[in-house]
């Protein structure tokens, strides 16, 4: 810059520090468009001004001249280009690597070869060389002399070169900015946090030894090539005194630091501490997982306009910056917000108290523990319990969600069933009573099983679930929340299959209620349908719809909601029983009554799914299709899209195109339904692992067998630890995975999976049942091909009887068991009886009314035409 054009900047600088913001913001926009490089020269000059200290501690005058001297100067600043190696005292400068206020930074080695050690030089650069800099130059080596840490850059010299200008050799950082390192290596928000706690660590460290640091950026946090942080530049660091308070320091209405990382104390010229770069480390915090400020900063932004916005705007949650990134808005969303907003604080009173506590609060949300940045209620302490206890997670979340449903719906039943004032208050008082001890209830049991407050005793479902049952005993004065939680629980045990125990509870809530309550109340007609689920899970399907119509009959005429909810478990029980019309009927009718009650519901979305669910079983599945994409739709709509019954949904959708031999869609959907759930649950999760099962089972029947048996061993291994070996969801694998072993010529294992199989379902369900028939029918094909005719005839004609007296003749089943004998007969060299059979299973897929180009129609046709040429 001539001294012509600095003498234009300099009057111009003269007259623009006087105005006010706005005059301020008016001028730089017409010196914008009016004169280029003028703004340009003066952008310049006021950014230097405001990033040094040197501006009002030396003056207008000398300040300005000192940098005229160094814009003024072609070499400034030096680059790799025009810089010319030279030694500073036992060193030799290698290259130009950072420019600071006080001082440039170079890569340097030693020049007499005593040691190889690559080490950072800082050197004052020399128009700054002054007695006022030289002191500042020696305050920080001496804190960076006091600090010994892993994650602090160490200073190894501190010297003059040979015209008396001071510098300090220290540990060389061959690193990038903490932010630009995570972005270029993807790290994970875990990973982001875990990088952040030992940053913490360090300027806990420094505090610990009396220094705030004042200046905490990315460009002030490396991280080398081994992951690691260092701290750097302790350049305007301060020693506090012992009480943690800064003796010395006048800040006189201008900035150290940079201004968007820094605290409202330092924007307002109000006295520093530790707080302030705790602050600062919220900024970074903020910025490292959400890659933005927490506020917008722009070229027009004033500095008024500055200050509101760090001073006293709100600060975004952090959460909301990231909602196109689902991932990680659920990861940021709740604690990690509170986090980082109680970082950033406005008053710093209200802040972490130290940079320890921040990363203590980090580490208990890497736990899923509670963290101190919000309240820990009762139902956010729950949540965590169940975060932290993978194997008690979903039946515990259960627990405590139909607890506090449970006393949601009986509180909005008992108003809506009773007309009388006098009767309703008396009922409102019981109520308010009975709400007292389940709240009681859950209090204590998650007390109990709270490891703050628990003993060493290992934790675990069954454990909950005994803990929960000894409480209930000691419920007698208060029979009515007895018979709720043996409900409840009751309810807990059907979901881990344990069905034997589950009816025993909803037997004992059941004898509670009719003794105790009245014929018209809710909790007796709700405790007929918990014992008509528990009879259904022990194949009691008979029995189980009995319950159901009494738990109708017990129901009010008037209350809709309630009605459809009745005739929508009624025609689920007609459907285990195999009587579809009538199914079908009365799941129409607890539609049209949700269709008028319950417009836009997961109720609603629950019957349409139910209903397409009859239709595709009576192979109608034109007709069931866009039911289920209408149930799909209402409960992205409702529900929203990361919810476990949108997902259920979409399998649901996917199974029938499955049927319907849309095999590309519907691998599709499955996919789609397991990204979601790896979000919604965890990896081992049955959740996850069922749509492992479906990819797995729908890869094998497109042939590719080794990527099947890939899906559906990892579905296998998930149920069976989280299960258990004996669970019969864990046993619907076992086959699935048994055909795809057999189909790849691993018949003894085949064998070995099947019979493990049959054994569960006959303990579940006894000797009869259609899973039970889908078993017998694979071991009898196995038992095919490892050549033992006579053994899978006879399995094989055990699976068609008790398919037919499940399920009717006119079932799908019974045809694939017909053809199964008919490939079998063709095999043994009987065209006749292969023949038979044929057309048996023909009149049933005919009586089906299957599309002309149905996979089964296929494979029969097939079949048929093998048995011609016979």
């Amino acid at each position: 810059m001539d001294r012509k054009r600095w003498k234009h900047t300099e009057a111009e600088f003269d007259a623009f520090i006087d105005l006010s913001d706005s005059e301020k913001q008016k001028r730089l926009e017409t010196l914008r468009e009016e004169n280029p490089q003028l703004y340009k020269d003066l952008k310049q000059l006021l950014e230097s001004a405001d990033d040094s200290q040197n501006f009002l501690e030396e003056g207008r005058d000398q300040y300005l001249n000192n940098l005229f001297k160094d814009l003024a100067d072609d070499s400034a600043p030096e680059t790799e280009e025009n810089f010319v190696p030279r030694n500073v005292g036992s060193y030799k400068l290698l290259k130009p690597i950072g420019r600071g206020g006080m001082g440039n930074v170079y890569l340097a080695e030693r020049a007499d070869g005593s040691f190889e050690r690559k080490v950072a030089i800082k050197l004052v650069r020399t128009e700054l060389n002054n007695s006022e800099v030289k002191r500042r130059f020696n305050r920080e080596k001496q804190i960076q002399a006091s600090l010994d840490h892993p994650s602090i850059a160490r200073l190894y010299d501190a010297s003059t070169d040979e015209f008396g200008v001071p510098f300090l050799v220290m540990e060389y950082v061959d690193g990038k900015p903490i932010t630009s390192y995570s972005e270029e290596n993807q790290l994970s928000v875990r990973q982001r946090i875990e990088l952040f706690i030992s940053v913490c660590h360090a300027v806990q460290y420094a505090h610990q030894n009396l220094i705030i640091h004042r200046d905490l950026k990315p460009s002030n946090i490396l991280v080398n090539p081994d992951g690691e942080c260092k701290l750097l530049d302790f350049g305007i660091a301060k020693l506090l005194d012992q009480d943690g308070e800064l003796p010395e320091l006048t800040q006189s209405g201008h900035q150290y630091f940079s201004m968007k990382y820094a605290a409202p104390e330092q924007i307002q010229n109000r006295p520093v501490n530790t707080l302030t770069d705790v602050y600062s480390l919220g900024v970074l915090l903020y910025k490292l997982l959400t890659g933005s400020l927490p506020y917008s900063i722009t070229e027009q932004t004033t500095y008024g306009d500055f200050e509101r916005k760090i001073c006293e705007d709100p600060v975004p949650k952090p959460s909301s910056i990231v909602r196109e990134s689902k991932d990680q808005f659920r990861q940021l969303q709740g604690d990690m917000d509170n986090i980082i907003l109680k970082a950033l604080e406005k008053s710093p009173e209200r802040r972490y108290p130290s940079a320890e506590t921040l990363a203590d609060d980090l580490k208990r949300y890497l736990d899923n523990l509670p963290v101190s940045a919000r309240p820990a209620g009762i139902i956010y302490r729950s949540r965590k319990f169940v975060q932290r206890n993978k194997m008690v997670s979903s039946f515990a979340a259960v627990l405590l969600f139909t607890i506090i449903s449970g006393l949601y719906y009986h509180t909005t039943e008992i108003s809506k069933e009773r007309d009388r004032a006098e009767l309703q208050r008396d009922l409102a008082e019981l109520e308010t009573a009975k709400t007292a001890k389940v709240s009681e209830f859950v209090v204590g049991l998650f007390e109990q099983s709270d490891p703050y407050s628990s003993s060493d005793n290992e934790l675990t479902v069954g454990n909950l679930l005994a803990q929960g049952r000894e409480r209930i005993e000691t419920l007698d004065e208060a029979p009515l929340v007895q018979a709720e939680m043996n409900m409840v629980l009751a309810r807990v045990h059907r979901s881990l299959a344990e069905h034997e125990t589950a009816h025993q509870l909803s037997n004992r809530a059941l004898a509670i209620l009719n003794e105790q309550a009245s014929p018209d109340s809710v909790s007796l007609a709700n405790a007929w349908t918990m014992q008509a689920y528990t009879l259904s899970s022990l194949g009691r399907y008979g029995d189980a719809e009995k319950a159901h119509r009494k738990a109708l009959e017990l129901t009010n005429p008037e209350n809709k909601p309630a009605v459809a909810e009745r005739l929508n478990n009624l025609g689920l029980a007609a459907f285990s029983l195999g009587r579809m019309s009538e199914s079908q009927r009365l799941l129409e009718e607890a539609l049209d009554l949700r269709r008028a009650e319950l417009p836009e519901s997961a109720e609603l979305a629950s019957s349409l799914n139910n209903l397409a669910l009859v239709l595709a079983a009576q192979d109608r599945r034109e007709e069931a299709e866009p039911l289920y994409r209408d149930a799909l739709e209402l409960r992205r709509s409702v529900l929203g899209e990361e919810h476990p019954s949108t997902t259920y949904s979409m399998t649901n959708l996917a199974t029938l195109l499955e049927q319907m031999n849309r095999l590309e869609e519907a691998e599709a959907g499955y996919r789609e339904a397991l990204r979601l759930r790896r979000i919604i649950f965890d990896d081992d999760h049955p959740a996850v692992a069922s749509v492992l099962y479906q990819i797995g089972w729908l890869q094998s029947r497109r042939g590719q067998l080794p990527q099947a048996r890939l899906h559906l061993e990892e579905a296998l291994d998930i149920r069976s630890r989280v299960l258990g070996p004996d669970h019969p969801s864990t046993a619907v694998i076992l086959n699935a995975v048994a055909v795809v072993a057999r189909d790849m010529g691993e018949t003894e294992q085949a064998e070995e999976w099947l019979r493990q199989a049959l054994s569960i379902y006959r303990s579940v369900f006894g000797e009869s049942h259609h899973d039970i028939a889908l078993v017998i029918a694979n071991l009898g094909q196995t038992m095919q091909v490892k050549g033992n005719s006579e053994e899978a005839e006879r399995l094989l004609l055990q699976a068609l009887e008790m398919n037919r007296r499940e399920l009717g003749n006119e079932h799908r089943h019974v045809a694939d068991n017909l053809r199964n004998l008919a490939e079998l007969e063709l095999e043994e060299g009987n065209a006749d009886r292969a023949a038979e059979y044929a057309t048996s299973a023909k009149e049933v897929l005919d009586a089906l009314d299957l599309e002309e180009d149905h996979p089964d129609r296929q494979l029969l046709e097939d079949l048929v035409q093998q048995i011609r040429e016979v």
